[in-house]
């Protein structure tokens, strides 16, 4: 499609954009003919394509609510911090554990 909309800028426009369209339709049936092949294909020994394995769902019961703690966390970190603080956020799990045994007694 580039090379294309190059030729009609050179034309200065008089191909009425035939160039760019040409181009934009090869470049897209192309692209839907050639996607099979491009996931069977490897460079260096690495799949460019294929399927991504999953683990799941999360059978623990405590899992949502060791998210939900640490978003809240982060949550009063970054309320707490204004606009010209540039300090890092530190996040540790001994600080998390210590909210939540003052929150626990």
């Amino acid at each position: 499609m580039a090379t294309g909309a190059a030729l009609d800028f050179a034309v200065a426009g008089h191909s009425f954009m035939l160039g760019a369209i040409g181009g934009g339709a090869i470049g897209f049936t192309s692209a839907w003919l050639g996607a099979d092949k491009l996931v069977n294909t490897k460079i260096k020994g690495l799949p460019l394509g294929g399927y991504q394995a999953a683990i799941g769902p999360i059978e623990n019961k405590n899992f949502p609510y060791v998210v939900i703690g640490r978003f809240l966390n982060l949550y009063q970190q970054l309320r707490s911090k204004n606009h010209a603080d540039r300090r890092c956020i530190v996040l540790s799990d001994q600080e998390q554990n210590k909210k939540y045994l003052a929150i626990k007694n």
